[in-house]
């Protein structure tokens, strides 16, 4: 359906206090292009091969005439709602309309003394009819999870003779199917939803010194939080317990480039009579460095074993994942949280942990990186400039976030590593 109400107004204002203060703010309102492929039900088709309708008692279709009725060939319009019926399909609802970016800023700036200036700023989004994971629609109402193992009863089909290929074409079919809401088809997903929301809130501090007195540095730190439902739902019924953590939430952050030119050799503060000789040894050198500071990610946490129904089962929280999680990582990389904190829900519910929790977060970034350069003058226009750069210098390891299925033997451990260990680069180039 078109969408006719896209008004997005900006605004902005920067006032200065005095010469050495400015004031700063804006507004923006910001829409999203939708990117969704063409759903082309009833034009392109596959023949699916059941191998049972009993849940693997009696073969069905064997390899030898895997298509018994034949193949499927497309409809095109003429079946209409019946297109694809014993299938799983997939729809787009022409009801959506274009995602929302709200945006929001105000900043002080100030400029200090020694060419720099320090900026602290207040940025914040809002994220109205966001674009959500595809989820199906043709999910069991919860009410009849208490109906536990009849469920999974083999009853009358009544389709039986009515649909001839597919899961749904034996005599017998699950109590289960017949409770769904479209019970005709195997599944029915609603490919990118416009349902999602999300809200960002943040304090971003910047220092920047311009090059003055061979040193130049650029510091900057953000506390943040990031807060959607964009999640596969458990419950596609019940939407509000998908509001959590962003899977890229970091509470801080903290980056910085510095530059220093070392006041050593000909010319520079120190030593500036030095020979020639000696100055191509000590003199002139530059140091450069790049460092990152970044807490861990939320973590999700699933289920294996046990039978459900809803779309995406989380577990039970029983206890304070983060008890005793604390510590440095190398020191717990076999149990990394509080594994006794969970359990699995019993069969045929839904499990009560968020989408993802942040008290107990994936390892975060530490990296710092060191360079040391130097520019000689071979000859008038012509100049050799050699680098030599270690990476990951104090040779930290940042590992990979733990297991976090219940059920499974390595759930609470950590088996990778996200980045390399030190590695030393050297370089050379000729200008001329």
């Amino acid at each position: 359906d078109s969408d006719w109400n896209n008004f997005g107004p900006r605004i902005g204002f920067a006032w200065s206090l005095n010469n050495r203060m400015v004031i700063r703010g804006g507004y923006a309102l910001s829409y999203i292009p939708i990117v969704t492929s063409v759903i082309n039900l009833g034009y392109t088709l596959d023949t699916p091969w059941v191998s049972t309708t009993d849940g693997g008692i009696t073969v069905k279709d064997r390899l030898s005439n895997p298509f018994p009725a034949g193949k499927l060939e497309p409809t095109g319009n003429s079946q209409g709602l019946a297109t694809l019926v014993g299938q799983g399909v997939r729809y787009v609802d022409p009801a959506d309309v274009y995602p929302q970016y709200h945006n929001y800023q105000l900043s002080i700036q100030r400029a200090l003394p020694s060419k720099s200036v320090i900026e602290v700023a207040y940025v914040a989004s809002r994220g109205i009819r966001l674009k959500s994971p595809g989820i199906n629609v043709n999910q069991l109402p919860a009410e009849y999870f208490s109906m536990g193992t009849a469920l999974t009863r083999q009853v009358a089909n009544p389709f039986y003779g009515v649909l001839t290929t597919g899961s749904l074409s034996g005599s017998t079919v699950s109590q289960m199917q017949l409770l769904r809401p479209y019970p005709q088809f195997t599944g029915v997903t609603r490919t990118d939803p416009g349902y999602g929301s999300s809200v960002y809130h943040s304090l971003q501090i910047k220092y920047e010194k311009r090059m003055a007195h061979g040193l130049a540095a650029l510091v900057a730190g953000t506390i943040s939080k990031n807060i959607s439902d964009l999640h596969t739902p458990q419950n596609i019924y019940n939407l509000k317990p998908e509001r959590a953590l962003t899977e890229i939430d970091a509470p801080s952050r903290l980056s910085a480039a510095l530059a220093w030119e070392v006041p050593v050799g000909r010319g520079r503060q120190f030593l500036g009579a030095l020979n020639r000789a000696a100055d191509l040894a000590i003199g002139g050198w530059q140091v450069s460095s790049s460092v990152i500071f970044q807490d861990g990610m939320p973590m999700a946490f699933g289920v294996t074993g046990g039978t459900y129904v809803g779309n995406s089962i989380r577990p039970n929280v029983v206890g304070d994942p983060s008890e005793g999680a604390s510590g440095p990582h190398v020191r717990r990389l076999n149990r990394y949280f509080n594994t006794t904190a969970f359990a699995r829900p019993p069969d045929f519910t839904l499990g009560n942990l968020a989408p993802r929790i942040g008290s107990v977060r994936s390892p975060g970034n530490n990296t710092i990186n060191v360079s040391l350069s130097k520019v000689f003058a071979i000859r008038e226009g012509v100049r050799l400039e050699f680098r030599a750069t270690a990476f990951n210098l104090p040779n930290h390891p940042v590992f990979g976030a733990p297991n976090t299925t219940f059920g499974s033997a390595a759930f609470g451990t950590v088996s990778s590593q996200v980045n390399n260990g030190r590695q030393v680069e050297l370089g050379a180039r000729i200008l001329f």
